[in-house]
């Protein structure tokens, strides 16, 4: 194998171990905050993350995106201190300032979203945040800089170290001394100003910390373009919190996050390695005879892993729910099933889109975010008034429908898969009638031990549709039956 393809392969696989490591993390949480949080203050949690995601997106303005560009625009290592200390100088000035007029209009904002309730030191805890915020910002950009470097080990031990503090500190603050919100806020302050501490004097060893204003001006006229396409992402994964806070109750919204976190977790643990693969993949071998079929098979498998894992995490979800959440959460088990199939389509809309890699047409990225959005807006205004959670779950399956759609429109113009429709009709059915068999399965009968039972043995149903309907080939068949036979050369010697 190519060396540099093996370097590749390897800090890609690194890098999705840091993706495990924040996902594990996320989980390990969930008993902790749902066992001390009510419904309605871990819904007031996941409200305000996201918008301190909102903060960090107008903070940033598109700078990672031109650091990371701009850095290797020359080799001089001279020009990349330069363009490593502007981009730091400028996010710590934005980030401050951002925050200082967010202070002192933290009583209208604080007012307006948590109009409905929330937690009755809601300004206190925005406060909080808004102090958080500029430092995580320096985190983000050092660890920018360790991807820039491929330093994908000290990047992952940077990532541990923070996950070992955020738990260790959460417990005692949270669960034991019984802070809330504000102490998870604190934990998140005080861990990522230790690792700040040692991320920038690293960073700023490889820097010059000399304002170039003609500089940092290119650097915006590049990163600025990247805005209305990541405000308009931004408002369909997140539109949705906003609109549940202000026309249900926080507890809706607190049951929607827990469902969310659980239901999107196959997307952090499968997609994010899958990405980091993909794009040099398409780039190297799209122009190569057989490319449309490949991409086309390749699209095939994509559908089948992340519809594994939904299928995986809708069925296990009864069962998993109400052993590491508090009672007032079991029933955020009803809505994972569909935040699960808005994930298959999410996954799917970041490949599908390869044909305007291709033609570099980026510039229909707005558009298709745009349209998708308002989608999403409209969606979640007409349905979540009356549905609750379910109406944001069920706006959610639709928009990232649309955009995986849009995506695969636009991008057929300048390439097109030769995609396994039967294949892929065959996965969707299989997922379905295996999901309702152990939803019936587990109503039939009564207590945990049964519902688990079933809904782990209801799973076999899946893999022995494809297998009786003709989904795999014969090779693959003999291939299959090689591994489970612990001789996976077999299928050669078949053939």
């Amino acid at each position: 194998m190519n060396p540099n393809l093996k370097k590749f392969f390897r800090h890609s696989l690194v890098y999705g171990l840091g993706s495990a490591i924040g996902a594990v993390g996320g989980f390990i949480l969930i008993p902790v905050y749902t066992k001390v949080l009510s419904p309605s203050e871990y819904g007031s949690l996941d409200l305000l993350n996201r918008i301190a995601d909102l903060l960090v997106l107008v903070k940033l303005m598109g700078m990672r995106q031109a650091y990371i560009r701009f850095f290797f625009d020359r080799e001089d290592e001279g020009w990349r201190r330069r363009v490593t200390g502007n981009v730091v100088l400028f996010a710590l000035a934005s980030s401050i300032f951002f925050s200082l007029c967010a202070y002192f209009l933290r009583h209208f904002i604080t007012a307006t979203v948590f109009s409905k309730g929330g937690v009755g030191d809601i300004v206190y805890v925005f406060t909080l945040m808004l102090i958080w915020i500029p430092v995580d910002l320096q985190v983000n950009l050092g660890l920018t800089y360790l991807q820039i470097r491929m330093k994908s080990t000290a990047y992952v031990s940077v990532n541990f170290i923070r996950f070992l503090l955020f738990i260790s500190s959460n417990i005692v603050l949270v669960y034991y001394m019984r802070k809330g919100i504000a102490g998870i806020f604190w934990t998140q302050i005080w861990t990522t100003v230790f690792i700040s501490a040692g991320l920038l004097f690293y960073v700023w060893r490889k820097a010059t910390f000399v304002l170039d204003f003609g500089l940092i001006k290119q650097l915006l006229k590049f990163g600025l373009p990247y805005l209305p396409a990541a405000f308009f992402m931004y408002l369909i994964n997140n539109g949705d919190r906003y609109i549940l806070g202000m026309s249900s109750t926080f507890s809706a919204l607190g049951i929607y996050a827990l469902a969310f976190k659980i239901g999107m977790m196959g997307t952090v643990l499968l997609m994010d390695p899958l990405q980091k693969v993909w794009g040099p993949f398409l780039f190297e071998n799209y122009s190569k005879p057989g490319s449309a079929y490949l991409f086309g098979r390749i699209f095939t498998l994509f559908v089948l892993a992340n519809a594994t894992v939904a299928l995986a995490i809708s069925s296990l979800a009864p069962v998993i729910i109400p052993l590491i959440s508090g009672k007032d959460f079991h029933s955020a088990y009803k809505v994972v099933p569909l935040i699960a199939l808005a994930s298959v389509f999410m996954g799917l809309s970041d490949i599908s889109d390869a044909g305007i890699l291709i033609a570099k047409r980026t510039d229909l990225k707005p558009m298709i975010f745009g349209i998708t959005a308002a989608i999403s807006i409209l969606l979640n205004l007409v349905l979540v008034p009356r549905y609750a959670e379910f109406g944001a779950a069920s706006a959610l399956v639709c928009s990232s429908l649309a955009i995986c759609l849009l995506n695969y429109n636009f991008s057929s113009r300048y390439f097109r898969f030769q995609l396994e429709h039967r294949k892929i009709f065959l996965i969707f059915a299989s997922c379905a009638i295996t999901y309702f068999a152990s939803r019936y399965g587990s109503s039939v009968g009564t207590g945990l031990l049964w519902r688990e039972v079933f809904s782990i043995s209801a799973l076999l149903i899946f893999p022995l549709m494809l297998w009786t309907m003709g989904f795999f080939s014969r090779d693959e068949k003999l291939m299959i039956k090689g591994f489970l036979s612990g001789n996976p050369w077999s299928a050669q010697a078949e053939k």
